[in-house]
C-alpha cells in the first residue's frame, strides 16, 4: 500500500504472524505499525519519500532538513560514538579529500577507503547500540551501514558541510579542509570552496575548525526511535530504505549501527499507545 506523504496510517500490518504484542508508546503517524517484538529487522511498509533523512524529519514534523551524513554536525546531536582517533587519521582525511576533489567525477571509486576511514572512527569502546535504549520516541538516529555505497559521497560532502556532495548550499559545519599549500590561485590556509572541485590541490585539516566544534560524521544512513516498548523499554529504530519502511529493535541492530542520536527542533510530538 502506497503511502502519502502527507499520512503513513495506512501501512500495512502483515508481517507479525506468530509476535507476542506487548504495549508501546508510538508515534501517532506510525500508529498502524504494530512494531517488532524480539524479533530481527522486518519490513512494515512503503512509502513514496526514497530519501531517508526526508522521511524520518517528515514523521516527527522536523523544522530543520539535512541528508544523514551533515545531521551529526547540524547541532542536533546528544550522544555519539564517533571518535576520531588522533592526527594521523586526520592527515588520513586530508589525503583522501584531496585525491576525491581532483577525481571528482570518479569519487565512486573512493567508496572503500572511505568506508575503512568511517570504520575507524566508530567507538567501540564507547557506548553500545543498547545505551540507545534510554531515548526517546522522535529521537534521530544516525546510521552505520557498512556494505553501503555512498561512503565517498558522504565522506566529502560532511567534510564541506554542503548538500549535493560539496556543490550546494552549505546548512552545517565545513569545511574541515583548508588548501595546504600556495598556488597559482589560492593560498595556504584558504578554506575549501566548491570553486576548488576538480582542481589539482593539496589539502590540509582545518585545525582551527576541528578545535571549535570536533569532527565530522560521515554515517551514510539515517532512522529515528519510532516506538519503544513499556515493558522493556526497549527502543525500536524506524528506517526507509529507498521506499521501503523497516523497524528493527535496537538490541537487533546488527546491521545498521548507531553512529549518533540527536533531537530535531519540533513542535511536541503527537504519540499513541498500541
Amino acid at each position: 500500500m502506497i503511502i502519502t506523504p502527507n499520512s503513513l496510517q495506512k501501512m500495512i500490518k502483515s508481517y507479525l504472524n506468530e509476535a507476542k504484542i506487548k504495549k508501546y508508546t508510538i508515534i501517532a503517524d506510525l500508529k498502524s505499525l504494530d512494531p517488532p517484538d524480539d524479533q530481527q529487522e522486518v519490513s512494515v511498509g512503503i512509502t513514496p519519500i526514497t530519501d531517508c533523512s526526508k522521511w524520518a524529519r517528515k514523521t516527527v514534523k522536523g523544522k530543520k532538513q539535512f541528508n544523514a551524513w551533515l545531521g551529526y554536525t547540524n547541532g542536533i546531536k546528544i550522544a555519539s560514538k564517533v571518535k576520531w582517533p588522533g592526527p594521523q587519521s586526520w592527515v588520513k582525511a586530508a589525503d583522501l579529500f584531496t585525491r576525491i576533489n581532483k577525481d571528482y567525477d570518479n569519487y565512486k571509486s573512493y567508496n572503500d577507503e572511505c568506508k575503512d576511514l568511517l570504520q575507524s572512527i566508530y567507538d567501540n569502546s564507547g557506548i553500545s547500540n543498547n545505551s540507545f535504549k534510554d531515548y526517546g520516541v522522535g529521537t534521530a538516529v544516525g546510521l552505520y551501514y557498512l556494505d553501503s555505497g555512498y561512503h565517498a559521497h558522504s565522506f566529502y560532502g560532511a567534510s564541506t558541510g554542503r548538500v549535493k556532495m560539496g556543490g550546494g548550499a552549505r546548512i552545517s559545519y565545513g569545511p574541515y579542509f583548508v588548501v595546504k599549500e600556495d598556488t597559482s590561485s589560492y593560498k595556504e590556509g584558504d578554506l575549501w570552496e566548491p570553486a576548488m572541485i576538480g582542481k589539482d590541490i593539496s589539502f590540509k585539516p582545518n585545525v582551527k575548525l576541528i578545535k571549535q566544534h570536533g569532527g565530522f560524521c560521515f554515517n551514510t544512513h539515517m532512522g529515528l526511535i519510532g516506538a519503544k516498548n513499556e515493558d522493556t523499554g526497549e527502543a525500536i529504530i524506524y528506517h526507509n530504505i529507498s521506499g521501503k519502511i523497516k523497524a528493527v529493535p535496537v538490541s537487533k541492530s546488527n546491521n545498521c549501527l548507531i553512529m549518533w542520536a540527536g533531537v530535531w527542533p519540533k513542535p511536541p510530538l503527537k504519540t499513541a499507545r498500541i
